[in-house]
């Protein structure tokens, strides 16, 4: 969470190589899911992007986001279930 504004403005001191291209292969880094695969530049913009997430960059937050694991459908809502569920595999209650 602390590294998304920044690697989408082009910043990648806070980027892991195992999912920031830009680490790997900084010449040829597109940018996806961004207009025209160009990192984002206007600095209203980012501030505005950062206002809206930081409640969002706390301890608490991260751990709750982070059960969102998987873009495969079927295992998103697994996991989805799996953190919601109120029962454990053997039926029991959880406390």
């Amino acid at each position: 969470m602390k590294s998304l504004v920044c690697h989408a403005f082009g910043e990648h001191s806070e980027c892991d190589a195992t999912w920031c291209g830009a680490l790997n292969d900084p010449s040829n880094c597109q940018y996806k899911d961004l207009p025209g695969g160009k990192q984002l530049s206007d600095d209203n913009l980012r501030a505005a992007i950062e206002n809206a997430i930081k409640p969002f960059q706390t301890d608490e937050w991260c751990e709750k986001l982070a059960n969102c694991g998987s873009s495969q459908a079927n295992e998103c809502v697994n996991g989805i279930v799996a953190t919601k569920a109120p029962y454990d595999t053997m039926g029991a209650q959880r406390a």
